[in-house]
This record gives structure tokens, sequence and C-alpha cells, in this order.
């Protein structure tokens, strides 16, 4: 009974703690975000980091408004909008109302990232540790503040992995639960719900047992995307119905619209695409140089990410501890693929899917790069790579570097964040 009592208080506590972390993150991530918010950063498109901040707040807040962006982000009015409404009437402000409901997903996104290296790793201290340094990487802190789609693109993802980990787990699919997560992660962005269905197919032809249902593997999968389909369908439908102005992704105009963002400068400058691509998914979605700003219009500010040269003092001291951490977890993560562990080929999976996805589809050039703007999709699956190598360490001196780095990240993109607000006055 003793025991049992012990037990209870002991969850209790972790609980209160992983409480504690979304709290912060949160009043964090709501706290930058009105301090921008107080600047001219959200008054129009493209004005920081090739974002569409104005259009994001009026799906998130604006009923009447104009809801294009559904082309690419299907459900994403209807699953935002109705909460996002009723709070801009309670704080007199879309922007203030805006800003909350993504400090609140950012702040989700931080506390999932905890709760899987739980599950993961079995070791309370890492979890919350890998949890504060997901949430100070730059994609995480950036996105959590702006109020865009990202981070709760980013918590669709999050959810997908954890699913996908606990099947190989316990050996079960879960099909329901890879339903709301296939709805969820289109819904929110079209080629997420390409990680999903890979990470699926993974899980089917794994551990799915023909006998339990009759279906063959292949025709689970097809009725898999069928049933997604027609549920992104159907909702598309009636979002179209309460928004007028929100767009069918089905159509073949919607999809025709997407293939302007291609680009194939990847046959011509490789070298150049290719290690632009390598430094926003290994380097400046965790660890931000500083902005490039410049005027544009009648006083207008534009502000763009930064290149490697781009760095202060304590984004090199950053980059020096965390590329300990990568080649180690590099080292790691080959070993993990070479004894065939399914969970790992999974995560390579979809990172060799959103890289060759990003060598052609949303590429900047070296002047005026949007690829940041992307890394919340793929930040997640290189942040697995780069603590693969401490992921169940008990060691004090490793734990003591992955505290030291996290000061450092959030020291330096708090740096890089004064430096946005101050250009925004």
């Amino acid at each position: 009974m003793k025991n049992l009592k012990e037990t209870i208080y002991l969850n209790k506590q972790r609980a209160l703690y992983l409480v504690l972390i979304f709290i912060v993150f949160f009043a964090l991530y709501a706290y930058c975000g009105i301090k921008l918010g107080e600047t001219k950063a959200f008054e129009g498109i493209n004005l920081l980091f090739e974002l569409d901040c104005p259009l994001v707040i009026d799906d998130m807040t604006a009923p009447q408004a104009n809801h294009y962006r559904t082309n690419v982000h299907p459900l994403y009015v209807i699953f935002f909008n109705p909460f996002g409404s009723f709070l801009k009437n309670i704080v007199q402000s879309k922007i203030l109302a805006a800003t909350l409901i993504n400090s609140f997903t950012g702040a989700l996104g931080v506390f999932l990232t905890s709760i899987f290296f739980l599950f993961f790793t079995k070791n309370y201290f890492n979890s919350l540790l890998f949890g504060c340094l997901f949430g100070l990487s730059a994609s995480q802190f950036f996105f959590g503040v702006i109020p865009e789609t990202f981070s709760a693109n980013t918590v669709s993802l999050i959810l997908t992995y954890l699913l996908f980990f606990l099947c190989l787990l316990r050996k079960k699919v879960y099909f329901l639960a890879w339903i709301l997560a296939g709805v969820f992660t289109f819904g929110m962005l079209i080629t997420n719900f390409i990680q999903t269905l890979i990470l699926f197919v993974i899980v089917i032809f794994k551990i799915y047992k023909k006998k339990n249902t009759g279906l063959s593997k292949t025709f689970t999968i097809f009725v898999y995307l069928a049933l997604v389909g027609w549920i992104c369908t159907v909702l598309a439908i009636i979002q179209k119905i309460l928004y007028p102005t929100s767009g069918l992704f089905f159509m073949a105009a919607s999809i025709k619209d997407e293939f302007k963002f291609l680009k194939f400068d990847v046959f011509e400058k490789p070298l150049l695409i290719i290690s632009q691509v390598f430094r926003y998914f290994f380097w400046s979605n965790f660890i931000a140089p500083m902005p490039k700003t410049k005027i544009i219009g009648s006083g207008i500010v534009k502000c763009v990410a930064g290149g490697v040269g781009d760095y202060g003092y304590l984004g090199w001291l950053a980059s020096f501890v965390g590329s300990v951490f990568l080649v180690a977890g590099i080292r790691e993560f080959l070993k993990r693929l070479k004894e065939k562990e399914i969970f790992y080929a999974g995560i390579f999976l979809c990172i060799l899917f959103n890289f060759l996805l990003h060598i052609f589809y949303g590429i900047g050039d070296i002047y005026n790069t949007s690829t940041f703007i992307y890394t919340a999709n793929f930040t997640f699956l290189i942040f697995i790579l780069y603590v693969s190598g401490y992921i169940c360490t008990k060691k004090l001196l490793a734990r003591v570097f992955l505290i030291i780095l996290a000061i450092l990240l959030g020291m330096n993109n708090l740096v890089v964040f004064s430096n946005i607000v101050q250009a925004f006055k």
C-alpha cells in the first residue's frame, strides 16, 4: 500500500512538471509574440521570413476573410477559426487572439516532445531536458511566437511520430488513431500527410496480421487512404459552406497554384541548393543567424533569415557545442539503421522525403531564402537525430553539456528575436 501511494505521488509530481513545462513555454511564446505584435511585423505579407502572417491571423480569427490558403492547408480554418473568432471577441484584438492560439500550439509541441521522449527513453529528466531543448530551437521558438500555421503543423507531426513509436512498441496498429492522425496532418498541410502515410505503411507491413480483419496489407492501406480522403473531403465541403471563400484542395485550380513554388535550380547549381537545404535541415532551424533587413517601398522593413556568415559569438559557440551532439547523433542513428531498427528506418524515410521535397519546393535563392519557413515540417525529425547519441544517457557530463546547449540556444535565439523587434519598431 505504501509503495502504491509513493508511485501515485511520484506520477502526480511528474505530471506536474510536464504541465509546468507547457506553462513556461506558453508564457515565453505569448510574451514574445505580444511584443512582436506591437511592432509592424504583422502589417504585411512576406515582411518577416517571407511569412503570410496577416493572412494566417485572418484564417484564425476572421470568418469573412479570404481563406484561399486552404488550398494547401485544407482544414486549417475549420480547425482554428471557430475558437479564434470567439477568442478575438473576448480580447478585442485579432492579433492578440491569433498570438495566444499560436503560443498554445507551440507550447503543446514542447509538451508532446517531452511526452514522446518519456515513452522513448523512460527517463524523466532526459525527457524534460529534450523538451526544453526542442522548445528553444530556432524553428520551434520563432514559430511558437509568430502567428502562423507551423506550430500546429508540428503538433500534428509529433503526434504521428508518437503513434508510430507506440505501435511498434506495443505491436498494435491502432487503426482509428491512424485515421485521426491522417486527417490532422492532411488538414494542416497536404505534404505532411505523406509522412503519416510512410509511417502507417511501415506499421502495416511490420505488425499487421490479416487474420484480425481478413483484409490484406495492401487493401488495408487502400482503405486507409480512402477513409482519410473521404473524411477530409467531407470536412472541406463543410468548411466551404461555413466559410465560402475557403478553397477545396481537390480542385484542379488548387493543385495548379502550388506548381509555381516548384523550382528545378538544383540541376543547374546543385552544390548551392543542396548546401542551402542542408544548412536549414541541420543548423539554422536550431541556431538562428542574425536576420538581414532591408527597406522596401516607403519605409517598409523586410526581414529575412540570415546566412552562415551572420552568426554572432553566441551562435558560433552554440554551433560548436551542437556539432558535437550532431556527430554523435548521426553515428548512433546510422548504427541503429544498420541494425535494422524499424523506428529509425521510418524516421530516416521521413527525413529523406522532406529533403527531396525541399530541394525542389519552396527553395529560395542565396539572397532571399524562404527555406526557413518550412523547417517546422522536419525539425523534430532532425532533433531525434541530434540527440540519438545521448538519448538514454545518465552521464552527468553529457547532461551538463545538453543544459549548456539549451542555454546557448535560448540566449542566441532571444538575441536574434530582439533584433527583429528592433527592426520593425
